[in-house]
């Protein structure tokens, strides 16, 4: 429940919190700005984390479902077919989530994006490395913003 703005007052007085009403009216503005920022910077840090926990998730029923055709594929030929089916389904999705991570890299991490160009790094490990290095200072700009 939300108070009015004499209600607010109200309530802080008999909290021992006595104050004028632009006063109020600058600490409300002052917390709207930091609560914004602070709700943006969780939502996109979680929304990453989960957009690469699907693609994981996505890379290994591909996995699982090529180590079960290849078992199927002698054995009954229809229900490999059928895992094919369901391989070739799966193609598009994981295409765009891998579209939807170079968008997110490049808008928001161009600096790795031009450590992966500058040296063509292929290994995981260290792009992830390089990603998390690169994402500290961002969280601790964002933190000194606030």
């Amino acid at each position: 429940m939300r108070f009015s703005i004499p209600e607010a007052l109200t309530w802080l007085k008999t909290q021992g919190y006595e104050m004028a009403e632009p006063t109020y009216k600058k600490h409300w503005t002052e917390i709207q700005k930091i609560k914004d920022t602070k709700l943006l910077a969780i939502a996109s840090r979680g929304l990453f984390e989960q957009h690469m926990e699907r693609i994981e998730n996505l890379e290994l029923v591909l996995k699982l479902s090529w180590r079960n055709y290849h078992k199927l594929q002698a054995k009954d030929v229809y229900k490999a077919q059928k895992i094919l089916d369901s391989i070739v389904l799966q193609q598009p999705i994981l295409s765009q989530y891998y579209e939807a991570t170079k968008f997110i890299i490049k808008e928001e991490y161009p600096e790795l994006l031009k450590v992966f160009e500058a040296t063509h790094e292929n290994d995981p490990e260290r792009i992830m490395k390089q990603f998390q290095k690169i994402d500290l200072e961002k969280r601790k700009k964002m933190k000194n913003e606030c």
